[in-house]
């Protein structure tokens, strides 16, 4: 799609004022539809119709397809980041420890970098379940609410009337077949 094509609203106005001459035309002419007039109309309309369509199918094909690129190579980078994250853990808390443990030494020095072994901080490990915790190492969520939109449209569709301050509304969409 161009940056410097017409839009639909810039045709749909060029089409308006191509009728609007017709308009101006057929009084000036007594009412005689010319070859010139069809021909202004028929232009002004090809053009509307051939961006109307090449629109739609950017919109209802390309975007899509470029849509589902992006969200695999999303979840490709989402899944290598998530590998290097576990890469990065097991060797710090594992493989390096375990190595300088097993030479005795806690640090490695370099002209680019100082290796320590330390303590991390601390953290808490729970192994039996909260039911069995005292009631002051608990933490309760408060539920959380929102509207059920799923159970009004199922409302809806069983004829229940929805209370006031609830609509359905069908907002229009263009759709490409």
């Amino acid at each position: 799609m161009s940056a410097d094509s017409p839009t639909l609203w810039t045709l749909g106005d060029v089409l308006s004022e191509a009728f609007a001459a017709v308009d101006a035309l057929l009084s000036e002419n007594d009412g005689e539809y010319t070859s010139e007039m069809a021909a202004l109309i028929d232009e002004a309309e090809e053009e509307f119709t051939d961006k109307a369509l090449r629109t739609g199918f950017y919109a209802d094909r390309r975007i899509p397809i470029e849509m589902a690129g992006i969200k695999a190579e999303i979840r490709r980078l989402q899944a290598r980041s998530r590998a290097l994250a576990k890469r990065r853990a097991w060797l710090r808390e594992v493989y390096l420890p375990e190595a300088l443990a097993r030479q005795g030494r806690t640090q490695v020095h370099s002209a680019l970098l100082t290796l320590r072994i330390s303590a991390g901080r601390a953290s808490v490990v729970c192994d039996i379940p909260v039911s069995h915790l005292p009631l002051e190492f608990v933490r309760l969520k408060p539920a959380e609410e929102m509207v059920d939109k799923k159970a009004i449209m199922a409302a809806v569709s069983r004829g229940e009337k929805l209370p006031h301050g609830i609509r359905i509304e069908k907002k229009p969409v263009a759709k490409v077949s």
